[in-house]
């Protein structure tokens, strides 16, 4: 058995806001575990530089959303990480859930997102143990009180069930939906239970102390590695030496709670829970008292009375740590110091993010309910990366541990030689081009919300753009994991209620993973504020997918009405029921337009063409290679969204992830006659600054570049192209090692 570590600790990752991530890490000398997995989990990992890769386990706590939207793109990551270390130990990720994330993932393999990942899934309803070298892990099954008839059988799916449980979506769909309508049906779901978790470190064993070890007059040798790992040994001379006697005290492993109780169905029964008595006073012994209490339960939950009762049965030192809704903190610093530095640049264009995301009161009283008990519960508000040592000392920290500093970012941009001078010759550019402009309508405007590729980066999210047609409708453009968030931090907490009833349709343009795994999110936050259906724009290989999701939460069933990107194809013979559809979508974005076109990427994806009631209009391209559909689709336009995966010198790569350059992404702009072409989805190789091809034929004055969280309107896109020589001051030591890394890469491949 592995050692037991040295040093253990709670941090939290996402702190459980209604745009951010949920998610708490239990980090080791060696292993990591996840308490739920919301979206997020993976961009937030990448920037503070936690490894994915070592995770052993993710334990749910209650099957839903919120818990689960993270967990596809953490298996991804994983997956991408064992391809390019090209290891295999970690392929067999294990996952403890309450119910439905078996049926999750086997969907997503089915939709061939998770096909190259093993995953092991404990769907529990009893109390059982998980046990390694770091901790036992208690699993607290709490039913909902109507359950007085519940007869749960514990279910272990292993590798090779989910391996086996793939098929054909053409072949099998329609068994699929019978399925699926069978287990709708079924009233199993009100029944199924939550789960919270008693988790003990195991004890570890005092150090070897040498000095001990001679006094009792013994050798080097294995002898010592015998009484480091607790052996009594016998002496040449018959004299017995006691592991305790030549060792420090063995240190005792902390306990700690991690608990959910989602609604007040469930309340009675999480009160009245057997298996949380002996960890509270008057009860427990100084071994047993938990030193925290995680709590992912909603705010109207803790503030219920029969819940604050239940806190208070728990010792007054043991802290309470929530992770819930009523938190704000969305987690991410490198994004605000980015666009703190591009504001300079155009405040509008790079308008400032909702800083108050960080403002989270860390420290909260708690109304003792109990009158007669003299100290309240010690209860604290989560922000990301809040840490609770474990081991070897205990500390509960509570300092603030991400801030912005917009004045040392500042501070660095100035310091960057010619930026002074550079700056001023943009906003002088920026004055003449003002003055000459027409009036334009202030809509459509464009929000782009993801502009990297296949995984976030601390910089770019994946693909997602909100196109605001008016003041009351939008539409997005592809919606990747993430997407809620990216908004929670250009709108701000308020606002983004407002935002979410604005869109009116959301876009997918292909099955991959990075643009479409933000859309339950988003259907989700819109069906809490209001009952306006949402049209989803599919490609037919997602739709068992999102016949999913209706099982999942069957509360948005009739908020989502699914139109098949097939039915909006461009250039094909006038079919009535499909006018009538087109026609509907139309009025209800208030367009003149809308029209899909096959492209060069994977099986079924799509490019999208929109004409705004202006005449004006913009095309989005997907992924894809360069192709004529796209060309076709877009003469004349006003607007070329282009995908710009890869850089020129890695053309034959682009070749066969079937992507684009940046100068065939140019190139087609160039061949459709575009007013402006604006690359985005660039390789997360090149986050800062994509270069951008020179000494070419190639015109640029009609190109930018797409960053996260730009605005602008039709008008401003002359603007984009006069940024290139600020960003390429700005980012020029970046560009260097990206063009090292690049040459690297391709001597590899030699």
């Amino acid at each position: 058995m592995s050692p037991i570590p040295a040093e253990v600790r709670l941090q939290v990752l996402g702190s459980g806001s209604v745009a951010g991530s949920t998610c708490l890490i239990l980090i080791t000398d060696h292993n990591r575990y996840l308490f739920n997995c919301g979206e997020g989990v993976q961009r937030l990992s990448s920037e503070y530089r936690i490894k994915l890769s070592k995770v052993r386990r993710i334990f749910i706590t209650s099957a839903i959303w919120k818990n689960l939207g993270g967990l596809p793109g953490v298996v991804l990551s994983i997956t991408n990480m064992n391809e390019e270390s090209k290891t295999v130990s970690n392929n067999n990720l294990k996952v403890t859930s309450p119910g439905e994330t078996k049926q999750m993932l086997n969907m997503l393999k089915e939709c061939n997102i998770l096909k190259k990942m093993k995953v092991s899934v404990d769907e529990l309803d009893k109390i059982t143990e998980y046990n390694d070298n770091v901790m036992t892990v208690s699993c607290i099954p709490i039913y909902p009180i109507m359950d007085n008839k519940h007869k749960h059988v514990s279910e272990k799916i292993t590798d090779n069930e989910i391996d086996n449980d793939t098929c054909h979506i053409n072949k099998k769909r329609k068994n699929n939906e019978i399925r699926i309508e069978k287990r709708m049906k079924s009233s199993e779901k009100d029944t199924l239970p939550v789960l919270s978790y008693i988790c003990k470190l195991n004890d570890r064993l005092g150090t070897l102390c040498l000095e001990k070890c001679l006094d009792k007059g013994i050798k080097p040798g294995p002898i010592l590695g015998l009484l480091k790992n607790g052996t009594n040994v016998t002496l040449d001379d018959g004299t017995i030496v006691k592991h305790e006697e030549v060792c420090l005290p063995s240190e005792k492993g902390s306990i700690f709670l991690v608990v959910d109780c989602p609604s007040e169905k469930y309340l009675d029964s999480f009160v009245d829970q057997t298996a949380f008595a002996m960890h509270q006073k008057g009860v427990s012994n100084k071994d047993d008292k938990p030193y925290c209490i995680i709590h992912f339960t909603p705010q109207e939950i803790i503030d219920n009375v029969k819940y604050k009762k239940w806190m208070n049965k728990f010792d007054s030192s043991t802290y309470h740590l929530i992770i819930n809704e009523n938190n704000t903190c969305l987690g991410s610093e490198a994004i605000f110091k980015q666009q703190y530095m591009l504001n300079v640049l155009h405040p509008k264009i790079f308008p400032s993010l909702q800083s108050n995301c960080f403002q989270n009161k860390l420290n909260v009283e708690c109304q003792n309910v109990n009158t007669e008990e003299e100290n309240s519960p010690q209860i604290y508000y989560a922000k990301t990366l809040q840490t609770i040592e474990l081991r070897p000392n205990k500390k509960f920290g509570t300092e603030n541990t991400i801030s912005i500093d917009q004045k040392s970012y500042m501070d660095e941009l100035y310091k960057i030689d010619d930026f002074p001078k550079i700056l001023e010759e943009l906003h002088s550019n920026i004055d003449e081009q003002t003055k000459i402009a027409l009036n334009t309508d202030e809509y459509p405007k464009f929000v782009m919300l993801g502009t990297g590729s296949s995984i976030p980066s601390k910089i770019r999210n994946t693909s997602a753009i909100l196109v605001r047609i008016n003041e009351d409708t939008s539409i997005l453009l592809d919606c990747s994991e993430g997407t809620l968030c990216q908004m929670g931090r250009v709108y701000g907490l308020t606002e983004l209620n407002h935002i979410l009833t604005t869109i009116k349709a959301i876009y997918i343009s292909h099955m991959h993973a990075d643009h479409h795994l933000g859309l339950m999110g988003i259907i989700l936050a819109k069906a809490k504020i209001t009952k306006d259906p949402i049209f989803v724009l599919i490609p037919d290989i997602l739709q068992s997918w999102l016949n999913y999701c209706y099982e999942f939460h069957e509360s948005i069933k009739d908020s989502v009405i699914s139109i098949s990107n097939y039915d909006l194809l461009a250039f094909r013979p006038n079919r009535t029921k499909v006018m009538t559809l087109k026609r509907d979508l139309c009025t209800k974005l208030n367009i003149k337009a809308i029209d899909t076109v096959l492209v060069r990427h994977c099986h079924d994806s799509y490019g999208i063409g929109l004409v705004f009631n202006n005449n004006k209009k913009i095309v989005y391209s997907g992924d894809t290679m360069p192709c004529n559909s796209i060309i076709q689709l877009g003469m004349n336009c006003d607007l070329l969204i282009h995908e710009a995966t890869m850089q020129d010198e890695l053309s034959r790569e682009a070749i066969f992830k079937k992507h684009s350059t940046m100068s065939e992404a140019i190139q087609i702009g160039e061949k459709m006659n575009s007013g402006f072409t604006l690359l985005t989805h660039f390789s997360q190789r090149n986050t800062k600054l994509p270069i951008i091809p020179e000494n070419t034929h190639l015109d640029l004055s009609k190109v930018g570049i797409a960053y996260d969280h730009m605005h602008f309107n039709l008008l401003q896109l002359k603007f984009l192209s006069l940024l290139h020589p600020c960003l390429k001051t700005i980012f020029h030591n970046y560009m260097i090692l990206t063009e090292e890394r690049i040459l690297k890469k391709l001597q590899t491949k030699i």
